[in-house]
């Protein structure tokens, strides 16, 4: 009997076990784009459970479904969800299509406020991350290179650090060009997850094009940019929006699946020199100064031709690698592209390590990145980290809490002059400047920057000037007419640090059903340390430079928004009454001393007496603005539109510094295409238009009190 009991249990098991394992499908299959490419990265979720796989990089996934009648669902930024059933089949292959942008897309406007595109009387551009992803660049602003109608970037040079000239519709005012300051007076404004952060104005130290707040950001943090185009479109930011609007929206871990997710992900861009400006190589240099003696600049006119007997004459030159003058004729060692041939291949490696989680109470999402990048122009580099954090939390039906920050830390430990000239000496004037009978970039490098003997005194040029016999030309004599293009990138040091720490936060009350209140509080801290460090016998040095200077800025913002959403009937109203308070301040001190009273001493007490007056402990400033605003949106039937928009701006500290000024707007929008029935080939169309004033305000007055 317990035996026959025994046999019956086992094979009840069997059958159980037997079952579940028939109940259980593998499904495997590939997802692709319309276009054919395949979708590494894509999520497939069993849909109602928290069992999903990703893509590998050929698009192919593998996953175990509960039964042969389970629905996957299958999602990619910038493509349109699908929800397909197994039907019992264990291969599934995908196709998703892109995301329509055409109608119903919903795109984050002023303030922070999500609406419906097609609504809009303005002009609004939204780029997604998918996108940004596939430019490569390792500066956000340059990602929107080409992406955007009406918005111009033109890049100042190749490195991260490096700022991008931003134009949205060309440059709308002269003031800046009258005061030679073209460039920061066309900055839009930037906003960061509905923080404020200014121009994002370009900054230059030493000479060299140190960046702005907003070359630093990190591209793998970011979720979309939005550009606001027009008056009508930025007017809710009053005084500080005359040339447009950017927004920047980070990363949350609302779109991950349910969940924890970690993603690492790694990216390495070659940079190179695409065209270099035509150069002539038959005529040597000529002679300024009415000699013969082949060791002065080659500007002043066109020396002997190459074969010629003026160049069989015998020439007082420089041998760079004997480090010695010879008498010699004029021979032409190069046809070379020397920019070309001295420039290197840029790298950058950038890393990025992520973890998010999605509950049914909030999410959050964490990242780190590393950056390095080796610039086209030898001994040039950047180091770059960057810390993130995004988090949201419902603590009650009524009550959601979000904040965000982001640290980043760059270290540049050098970067040369470019172009430029009399001041400054850059690294392409020198290049541009060798002429034929001058030695090849290779031997350049070899040969050295310093003379044998005299090192930290006396520079290899190519245009080294003859001396009394006693390498006294520093002390006494004249220095060197152009710099050796090496010297200038391995010993003229412009070494400079750069911090960055946003934050924010934000508490949303759902006061009722139509009603919402929200207070948001956030800015950024950025502070910038900088060192310039030429040495002795620098054309533009005699005996050396020293320039420092360490800046520290803040910028904090508050609003207070009361938001209203209520339908009757065929009539759809939203409103906004906001106050907004923004502080900024700034310190810094500033200094610049020539002189060196030893080689390769950079230390203040190492400068003359006279020099050391040149420290300025100033720029210190602070300012306040306070702010109004309101909107009114009325909508008719999902097609007609009207949208009212007004803020009063007050600038200043005490009662006599106060200004104000008042920026209204107005537009209108009509989809035609929603209330007239039109030819099958027009699927969309729409009528706006808008009236508004917005601009550069009044100013301010920093109080120094």
């Amino acid at each position: 009997m317990k035996r026959k009991i025994f046999q019956m249990l086992l094979l009840g098991m069997c059958v159980l076990f037997t079952s579940t394992a028939f109940a259980q499908v593998k499904v495997s299959g590939v997802v692709k784009s319309s276009s054919g490419e395949v979708l590494p990265g894509t999520t497939v979720v069993v849909k109602g459970t928290t069992n999903g796989v990703v893509t590998n990089v050929d698009g192919q996934y593998n996953i175990t479904v509960p039964d042969a009648q389970s629905t996957l669902v299958i999602s990619f930024v910038g493509m349109e969800t699908q929800a397909i059933a197994v039907n019992g089949k264990s291969t599934v292959n995908v196709v998703l299509v892109s995301s329509s942008v055409a109608v119903d897309e919903v795109v984050v406007t002023a303030l922070g406020i999500s609406r419906d595109k097609k609504s809009l009387g303005y002009s609004v551009s939204s780029v997604g991350s998918d996108k940004l992803d596939q430019a490569g660049t390792v500066n956000v602003l340059k990602s929107l290179d080409g992406k955007v109608t009406g918005v111009n970037i033109v890049s100042l040079s190749p490195d991260p650090t490096s700022s991008a000239y931003v134009t949205i519709r060309g440059a709308s005012s002269l003031s800046g060009v009258m005061n030679g300051n073209e460039s920061n007076v066309s900055q839009p404004l930037y906003v960061i997850d509905g923080i404020p952060v200014g121009s994002g104005s370009l900054t230059k130290m030493g000479s060299v094009d140190v960046g702005n707040k907003l070359s630093q950001l990190n591209p793998s943090d970011i979720e979309t940019i939005t550009v606001l185009k027009g008056a009508s479109a930025g007017a809710l930011y009053g005084s500080e929006a005359g040339n447009g609007v950017i927004l920047i929206t980070t990363k949350t871990g609302a779109k991950g699946a349910k969940g924890i997710g970690v993603s690492v992900t790694s990216s390495l861009v070659f940079d190179n020199i695409y065209k270099t400006l035509p150069v002539q190589h038959d005529y040597f240099q000529g002679d300024r100064y009415g000699s013969d003696n082949f060791y002065i600049e080659a500007i002043g006119n066109w020396g002997a031709l190459a074969g010629s007997p003026e160049a069989a004459k015998d020439y007082l030159q420089w041998d760079m690698v004997n480090q010695k003058y010879y008498n010699g004729p004029l021979v032409k060692q190069t046809s070379e592209d020397r920019i070309k041939e001295f420039m290197n291949t840029g790298t950058t490696l950038t890393n990025t390590a992520s973890v998010t989680g999605n509950y049914d109470k909030g999410n959050y999402r964490l990242s780190f990145t590393n950056l390095k990048n080796a610039n086209v122009i030898p001994n040039n580099a950047t180091t770059r980290n960057t810390v993130a954090f995004s988090g949201t939390y419902k603590i009650t039906d009524k009550f959601t809490i979000s904040s965000s920050f982001s640290y980043m830390r760059s270290y540049t430990p050098n970067k040369s002059v470019e172009a430029g000239r009399d001041s400054q000496s850059g690294v392409m004037e020198q290049l541009y400047a060798m002429s034929p009978n001058m030695v090849p970039i290779s031997t350049l490098k070899k040969s050295g920057t310093w003379i044998k003997g005299y090192e930290g005194r006396y520079q290899n040029s190519p245009w080294t000037i003859p001396d009394d016999g006693n390498m006294n030309r520093v002390d006494g004599g004249d220095i060197v007419d152009y710099n050796n293009p090496y010297f200038v990138t391995q010993n003229d040091i412009r070494e400079f640090t750069m911090n960055e720490l946003f934050a924010k936060f934000e508490l949303n009350y759902q006061m009722s059903k139509d009603l919402n209140f929200m207070v948001r509080t956030g800015g950024d801290l950025n502070g910038l340390m900088f060192e310039k460090r030429l040495p002795y016998d620098n054309s533009k040095a005699r005996k050396g430079e020293l320039e420092a200077s360490n800046n520290q800025d803040q910028r904090i913002n508050t609003d207070f928004i009361l938001s209203y959403s209520k339908k009757f009937g065929k009539f759809d109203v939203k409103g906004n009454a906001g106050y907004n308070f923004r502080f900024t301040n700034g310190t810094g001190w500033y200094f610049d001393g020539v002189n060196l009273l030893k080689p390769n001493d950079f230390r203040l007490g190492a400068l003359n007496t006279s020099a050391l007056n040149g420290i300025s402990y100033g720029g210190f400033g602070t300012s306040k603005y306070q702010s109004i605003y309101g909107t009114a949106s009325i909508g008719y039937n999902k097609a007609l539109f009207l949208d009212v928009t007004g803020r009063n701006d007050w600038s200043g500290i005490t009662q006599s510094e106060i200004q104000q000024h008042f920026y209204p707007s107005t537009s209108l929008s009509w989809l035609v295409s929603e209330t007239v029935n039109l030819p099958e080939w027009v699927s969309f169309l729409k009528l706006r238009g808008g009236w508004a004033q917005v601009g550069y305000g009044l100013g301010v007055q920093q109080n120094r009190n």
